[in-house]
């Protein structure tokens, strides 16, 4: 059957260390979405491009995706490389007349962090019902990289206790955020839920698990080659310098695993680095635990704007 307007963007990376399977080193993901509406048609993982681009392409012409039935594309964009590989595979899924024009692209933002959802499902990470857009990555990266240049980890100890309050869209959140990083160990930002650290924190023992709720927010700075490849390529893909020695990755704890954030995740995340990095520029951490809160406000994505204020909590006798 002819396509109606159909057209794929077929992209294709290494999985190696996400996906462990016995007997193969290497690992290929190919992915096919639907150009019109960002949903996948098909996705493969095999020992090499040309099996998993063949799979991935198979399932798309085979197989509904949601509301959209199984077409014959019209015209096929995919990643720098991919064309004669593609076009091998698709000549062995239909008539040679058939075959649609095939265009190599640099892939959208949009396209890679759909893939890299994927990738992380794959690696065990869960995944949100609604992504981050473009630019709140982008205003998100830009504030963790403010962190990162300010170094609030030589003032700060993960002993000290920041109360904090976010409003993003009329919705306000009360959180309770811990700077890690005095320790010279991990850097970053700790972002609980609720008014107060979670029990159990401040007696936290070398070995033992660290307390974390479910809700609890992550900026973790880590060196590019202990970071998931794919939350690292993200992070440059959205501004983060090349030749930066450490990079963000951001997480939310579940009841049971570890998951990216969602967009309002990343925009709650956003506006706690902004309030952090407001607070530590007023002077040193120690000299008065009960000074008045910094407030302010933080541009977010599609040109929203979030609130914040925070303040350090006075030691607990």
């Amino acid at each position: 059957m002819a396509g109606t307007d159909r057209r794929w963007l077929v992209l294709a990376r290494d999985v190696s260390h996400a996906v462990r399977v016995p007997g193969h080193a290497e690992l290929r993901a190919a992915l096919v979405l639907d150009v019109a509406t960002g949903l996948a048609l098909g996705v493969a993982v095999a020992p090499s491009d040309s099996e998993a681009l063949g799979s991935a392409c198979d399932t798309a012409l085979a197989k509904p995706a949601g509301p959209l039935p199984p077409l014959r594309p019209d015209g096929v964009l995919c990643g720098p490389g991919l064309a004669d590989l593609l076009a091998e595979s698709l000549g062995a899924l239909m008539p040679a007349s058939a075959l649609p024009p095939i265009t190599e692209v640099v892939p959208g933002t949009e396209a890679e962090d759909v893939f890299d959802c994927f990738v992380g499902h794959m690696a065990g990470r869960a995944q949100p019902e609604q992504l981050p857009d473009p630019e709140d990555w982008r205003v998100l990266v830009a504030q963790a990289l403010a962190l990162w240049r300010a170094e609030p980890w030589a003032r700060w100890s993960d002993e000290i206790d920041l109360a904090l309050e976010v409003s993003v869209e009329e919705e306000s959140t009360r959180h309770s955020a811990v700077v890690m990083g005095n320790a010279g160990i991990q850097r970053g930002l700790v972002v609980y839920p609720g008014e107060h650290a979670p029990a159990g924190l401040r007696d936290w023992q070398p070995g033992e698990a660290v307390p974390a709720p479910a809700g609890t927010l992550l900026c973790l700075l880590d060196p590019p080659a202990e970071s998931p490849r794919e939350l690292t390529a993200k992070a440059f893909r959205y501004g983060w310098p090349a030749e930066a020695e450490l990079v963000p990755v951001f997480l939310r704890l579940g009841a049971e695993e570890a998951g990216e954030l969602d967009r309002g995740e990343a925009r709650r995340m956003t506006a706690a680095i902004a309030a952090l990095v407001a607070h530590d520029a007023r002077g040193p951490a120690h000299a008065d635990p009960g000074r008045e809160a910094t407030s302010g406000t933080v541009r977010l994505g599609g040109g929203g704007h979030a609130s914040f204020a925070i303040y350090q909590r006075p030691p607990s006798v």
